[in-house]
């Protein structure tokens, strides 16, 4: 397993998402974020794609479900 931190670009909050080597491999070279990492959340795989975490994320679209 390795750790990748992301930082929101709204709160500027530090996130840690741990995953396998091999996945984050196969991600770098192209693998879609929902078949590399079919293990994380819905909001694990968002803030690897644009940092944003899942708090700013609802405020930015009002929705709940994110987490």
């Amino acid at each position: 397993m390795i750790t990748l931190i992301t930082k929101c670009p709204q709160c500027g909050k530090e996130n840690e998402i741990h995953v396998n080597e091999h996945d984050y491999e196969n991600y770098k070279n192209g693998d879609l974020v929902q078949n590399a990492f079919p293990y994380l959340s819905l909001a694990d795989r968002e803030m690897l794609i644009s940092g944003v975490c899942p708090t700013c994320w609802k405020k930015i679209f009002d929705i709940t479900g994110a987490e």
